[in-house]
């Protein structure tokens, strides 16, 4: 067995992305880490509920061997095996973020022969995360560039503090990795947004719409063009 690589789950930012990194890396390459002092200066530091879920999902597709993954817990270890394929489901006990669920499996799941079809629940519009929208069209046109076409789809919206929503995604095998280099910004081309609402239907969301247009305006004198949807 190759040593394990020690992560500073601190360093940096010091959030769950520091964690959810090294899983989908530790999944692809087959290499084994330990990380400690994960979430260190947060309010409510070591491992939450949907962070438990990114390592469960991990652990699952890579079949992997996983110490120190309990509720709270400030570091974690964890074991790769061989990758599998198939169909998983994962469920977020919170409005915990099932797009950062999926972030962590799509490149594990995409290198197997025959990809995966995965269903998350949880939150899928909630503050501080990815939102699904955000995923589908934005994320998935990055990775896009990699080679990687993970498919999306919104079964149910989930919103803080309930969750409850739902997530699909098809992965396609990844036969052939592209480079990638993101060193530069590149120049605004353009901003359109989405403006959406669940239960509260479209006059809201036309509303929260206007006022984002009549802020970005005043404040960078920035034109914009919205989309107004009902969320299911």
């Amino acid at each position: 067995m190759s040593r394990l690589i020690q992560v500073d789950g601190a360093q940096g930012e010091g959030g769950g992305q520091v964690l959810r990194t090294a899983l989908a890396l530790s999944a692809v390459t087959g290499q084994g880490f330990e990380i400690a002092r994960i979430r260190e200066r947060r309010a409510r530091p070591g491992l939450r509920p949907q962070h438990l879920a990114a390592v469960r999902a991990a652990a699952l597709v890579c079949q992997a061997k996983v110490g120190g993954a309990y509720d709270g817990s400030p570091d974690l270890r964890f074991e790769p095996a061989a990758l599998i394929s198939g169909r998983f489901r994962f469920e977020i006990a919170t409005a915990g973020a099932a797009s950062l669920v999926l972030q962590t499996i799509v490149a594990p799941l995409a290198i197997t022969a025959e990809g995966g079809q995965v269903e998350v629940t949880g939150g899928t519009h909630v503050p501080s995360s990815p939102s699904y929208h955000y995923l589908a069209r934005h994320w998935a046109a990055v990775v896009a560039r990699l080679g990687l076409r993970p498919r999306f789809e919104l079964a149910r919206a989930g919103f803080y503090p309930p969750g409850g929503g739902e997530i699909r995604a098809e992965v396609p095998p990844w036969p052939r990795p592209a480079a990638l280099s993101l060193e530069n910004r590149g120049a605004l081309v353009e901003i359109i947004g989405t403006s959406g609402a669940g239960k509260i239907k479209g006059e809201v969301a036309r509303r929260q719409a206007d006022a984002a247009h009549e802020r970005l305006w005043e404040a960078r004198r920035l034109e914009s063009r919205w989309e107004v949807l009902d969320v299911p």
